[in-house]
């Protein structure tokens, strides 16, 4: 059994993504821990990636026969992964070299817990590839989220930049949504993780505002953008009970959040992005009501900003519990 099953979905479309392709791969045979396995799936690419394939022969590979959206895409992986631990990469960012053998070797040393997550590097280039941290590292904290459910706040909704325990993930998987199907899965796993060994180490190298990655597409106009409620009542349905203040603050802090991202939308007149945020404000108030008093410190630990939590308050005032 290796210890880690690394699964990576792949879209490429431009040239451009290809050389990022080639640098994610590298990164990932390249890992100091060797016990691992590589899971890739192309999603009918539209440009032949076949002679990047084939640089790769350790690389277990799954060809869509129609494209299925990234997270239907890992969900494929995570059927035939074998690893203790599962983790994710999309296809345009990279790792450290090390960062794999760090994370399992911390897991060892506290006694294998349930998730295990790493820090974010937001990067535009390759100039973080084959870089020495160990000047950076930390040492990790062992978390019981049940007893700190507010922790739950704080964590990167992303599946990347973390390891989840097989038996963890277990029949859980990705939903069906064009955006934002990290957000379910990972809260919905860290509410059952037992214990969760947190480092702060940016080890995980993502592709941010690059005009061809997966972050991009936050910076255009999307009709999907209401899908953002999908992936809230999907958190819910498999929410643990007891989190009930936490899952206020969350849903109410992810849909903001999602709102706030419009004004950075460049291909979009102010005044559609007016229309569409109105439009949202009305269904978050006919979904899940206005603001229940008390949460706004927690929502600003989520959202860091102040005017996207006022604007729906003043159109929507706060109610009492």
């Amino acid at each position: 059994m290796p210890k880690i099953s690394i699964i990576v979905p792949i879209y490429i479309d431009t040239e451009q993504k290809k050389e990022f392709l080639i640098t994610c791969l590298d990164s990932l045979t390249n890992q100091s821990l060797q016990d691992i396995e590589i899971i890739c799936i192309n999603d009918r690419s539209p440009i032949n990636i076949n002679d990047i394939l084939s640089r790769y022969p350790q690389i277990k590979l799954i060809n869509n026969e129609t494209n299925l959206g990234q997270g239907m895409s890992r969900n494929k992986g995570m059927d035939i992964a074998t690893g203790e631990y599962i983790t994710f990469v999309d296809s345009d960012d990279y790792l450290n070299l090390d960062m794999l053998k760090n994370l399992y070797e911390s897991a060892r040393e506290n006694n294998f817990p349930d998730l295990i997550e790493t820090g974010i590097t937001f990067v535009k280039d390759d100039s973080f590839a084959n870089k020495d941290h160990q000047n950076y590292y930390s040492k990790p904290r062992l978390l019981k989220p049940n007893e700190q459910k507010s922790n739950i706040l704080y964590i990167s909704p992303s599946a990347c930049n973390k390891l989840f325990k097989r038996t963890l993930v277990n029949n859980t998987r990705f939903i069906n949504t064009k955006m934002w199907e990290d957000y379910a899965f990972t809260y919905s796993l860290y509410m059952q993780a037992k214990n969760v060994l947190n480092s702060t180490n940016g080890d995980y190298y993502y592709r941010k505002s690059a005009t061809n990655s997966v972050s991009a597409r936050s910076y255009s106009y999307n009709e999907d953008f209401p899908e953002i409620f999908v992936v809230i009542e999907e958190i819910l349905r498999h929410a643990n009970p007891t989190y009930q203040e936490e899952l206020d603050i969350l849903k109410y802090g992810l849909i903001l959040g999602r709102i706030h991202e419009i004004s950075k939308w460049q291909d979009t007149t102010p005044e559609v992005k007016e229309t569409i945020k109105q439009r949202m404000y009305a269904e978050i108030n006919e979904r899940y009501g206005p603001l229940p008093e008390n949460i706004d410190t927690g929502l600003l630990s989520m959202l860091a900003t102040v005017p996207i939590i006022e604007e729906y308050k003043n159109l929507y005032p706060t109610k009492k519990r």
